[in-house]
């Protein structure tokens, strides 16, 4: 079966709260197993980057319902479509999340040798590799993003 992904950006609002994020994850993933969607979270700063996935009925229905909450602001689809996969992506998760911490902000930011380096902006202009780091942390329950750096899957201004 081909499932019906989205991926998507957006920003926190300013009301958010670190326990907002946690109560989202709960009611994701209880709402997600009832109606067959998996997928995974990233929270980066004051940002989402969230993948969907199951029946495109379901999964556009619930995407409106997240563009209309007051929690987020400017959602941008980033990659939406059929999979092409036989499988899901996060088969066993009705919802994962990873908070991105300050200190692998300062990781990256010396990996690329740039005060001003943005993941959020980097992994929302390039949905495909905001893809696979989601799926790194999927099969390895981490992000090591110095292995993920020197993977084929590097996050650099250059690629």
């Amino acid at each position: 079966m081909d499932f019906y992904r989205i991926l998507y950006s957006s920003k926190a609002s300013d009301a958010m709260k670190s326990s907002d994020v946690m109560n989202i994850i709960a009611t994701a993933q209880a709402f997600n197993k009832t109606a067959d969607v998996t997928g995974m979270l990233l929270f980066i700063e004051d940002g989402f980057i969230q993948y969907l996935e199951g029946a495109e009925e379901t999964v556009v229905k619930l995407y409106k319902k997240i563009a209309q909450d007051s929690r987020h602001q400017d959602c941008k689809v980033l990659l939406q479509g059929p999979s092409g996969e036989k499988e899901r992506s996060f088969a066993s998760w009705n919802m994962g999340l990873k908070i991105i911490t300050d200190q692998d902000f300062q990781d990256l930011k010396a990996m690329n040798e740039n005060p001003d380096f943005n993941l959020f902006n980097e992994l929302e202009g390039k949905p495909d590799i905001a893809k696979e780091l989601m799926k790194y942390f999927y099969n390895h329950g981490e992000i090591d993003f110095g292995k993920f750096w020197n993977s084929d899957n590097k996050i650099r201004k250059d690629i």
